[in-house]
């Protein structure tokens, strides 16, 4: 059986993938913060902080299908 929704969202955002929710393509920036991806007329994409309560996270994420959660593969550390 799977994890939680919202957990398997988290996993795969913390090992650098992005994912549709919303209607924002969510991801996390390097010190660990959520947010979405943004286009800066100066920039170019950016990371916009998204502050939301946990329990709408949660919400969001359980309205997802499990086809929507891309399957993450551990990668090999190099020896």
């Amino acid at each position: 059986m799977f994890k939680p929704n919202y957990l398997r969202v988290l996993d795969l955002l913390e090992k650098g993938g992005t994912i549709k929710l919303k209607g924002f393509t969510l991801a996390i920036s390097e010190d660990g913060k959520l947010g979405y991806l943004g286009q800066s007329s100066q920039q170019g994409e950016v990371l916009m902080l998204l502050d939301i309560p946990i329990n709408t996270f949660i919400e969001w994420c359980n309205e997802l299908e499990d086809k929507d959660i891309p399957f993450t593969i551990p990668q090999l550390k190099s020896r």
